[in-house]
């Protein structure tokens, strides 16, 4: 029976943390080898089309927390027949939600490749690609149910390595079919193959820690749903506030301006998240823990928790972002060269990173509110941050052009 047992949460997170570690790697060398290969149109147009599938994200509906809370308790509880309800409800339910909403796109999708491309993109060659990345970004997420699985049975270390398996062959994949020249349509087939391998090794590594484990998404159940529901419904509302720091200004960005601004900002935001997400990993392992200690009474220990993970998130996020701020200017320079556009993206980083330090600091507290199945609190900070950021991102980068959009971000995330 799985226990939150501090050398088990230290190795969790020493994992979590080297997965995210990964990225940085990938990031550094990935990112000129793509816009040097594909140019900076090109790219652009890429991240348009990266920026369209997100919204299949929609479906998520935040479903995972709640997933990983009551797998944690049953398996405290010792009721491995709850795990497989939980599990094949949510399954279902993302099912439901992914066919729904990839549907919908797909009616809508010649006016949205002309909203988010402009004038001059040829929708006949665009449109089987972004159909190709949907599917395949839907079946990421439908399958996510089995790192939160692993997740729940406190095993983060290794959900942690079907994340690094992920970014591994999605970075190996890339580099092959640029150097083959087959440009965006080899991105999206590389995206697709990286999505179902990933899906097949978490399923080896769920089977192997959870052999009771039976994938079957007819057996939903309804009562089950219902309970998930009345968690979720509140967590949604800080799962759409991401999905609004992920895709709103990006779209905001293609509409009023070009693609290839949205090229410069996503080199920004995949910075940006990579230097956010090291802090946010240790994080991570706090919702199982918290719901097992809660489950089994043990208070104290929670509070040691609450002031433990607070202290080193602290400690390691404020010098990383301070550092990472000072030093951006001089790196974007010798990393992707002079051009204008990604002085732009570095200061985007400046602008985004000064109102993450708060936002990391404050995101132990939130966690294990999570786990003690209290997201009534984060939700009403998530829905003033949501809020705020929609009314500001469409209000600033109308009136401001680019810099609108981060610096939005910015102070949505200060002010909430």
């Amino acid at each position: 029976m799985p226990t939150a047992h501090p050398r088990r949460l230290a190795f969790s997170s020493i994992a979590s943390l080297l997965s995210q570690v990964l990225a940085v790697p990938i990031l550094l060398l990935l990112t000129p080898f793509i816009i040097h290969t594909l140019g900076m149109t090109q790219y652009g147009i890429w991240a348009v089309m990266t920026l369209f599938v997100g919204y299949t994200g929609l479906a998520e509906f935040g479903l995972r927390i709640p997933l990983i809370k009551y797998v944690a308790e049953s398996a405290a509880q010792g009721d491995y027949a709850a795990i497989n309800r939980f599990v094949n409800t949510t399954l279902a339910t993302y099912l439901i939600l992914v066919g729904s909403i990839i549907l919908l796109l797909t009616l809508g999708l010649d006016w949205l490749i002309d909203m988010l491309f402009g004038d001059g993109i040829d929708v006949g060659r665009i449109r089987p690609l972004l159909l190709v990345m949907l599917v395949a970004f839907g079946t990421e997420l439908s399958f996510s149910v089995l790192p939160a699985l692993l997740s729940g049975l406190q095993r983060v270390d290794l959900a942690a390595f079907g994340e690094m398996f992920s970014k591994i062959i999605g970075a190996l994949g890339t580099v092959i079919v640029l150097q083959l020249g087959w440009e965006i349509p080899g991105l999206v087939i590389n995206y697709l193959v990286a999505a179902l391998l990933t899906v097949v090794f978490l399923f080896w590594l769920a089977r192997r820690q959870f052999p009771r484990l039976q994938l079957n998404p007819f057996a939903f159940d309804w009562a089950t749903f219902r309970k998930m529901f009345a968690f979720s419904a509140r967590v949604q509302v800080a799962t759409l506030a991401q999905f609004a720091n992920t895709n709103l200004n990006r779209t905001l960005l293609a509409y009023f301006l070009s693609p290839v601004d949205v090229g410069y900002y996503q080199i920004a935001q995949r910075t940006y998240s990579v230097v956010g997400s090291l802090p946010q990993s240790l994080v991570r392992t706090l919702i199982p823990a918290a719901s097992d200690l809660n489950a089994s009474g043990q208070e104290e220990r929670l509070r040691q928790l609450y002031f433990r993970s607070l202290k080193y998130i602290a400690s390691f996020a404020l010098p990383l972002f301070v550092g990472v701020m000072v030093i951006v200017h001089p790196f974007f320079r010798v990393w992707l060269g002079p051009d204008e556009g990604f002085r732009k993206s570095a200061w985007t980083v400046i602008i985004v990173l000064s109102s993450y330090i708060l936002l990391n600091i404050s995101s132990s507290g939130y966690t294990i509110l999570h786990g003690l199945g209290k997201p009534q609190y984060p939700m009403r900070q998530a829905l003033i941050h949501l809020v705020l950021n929609i009314s500001l991102a469409t209000l600033l980068t109308w009136r401001m052009g680019y810099y609108g959009a981060p610096l939005s971000l910015s102070l949505a995330t200060m002010i909430s």
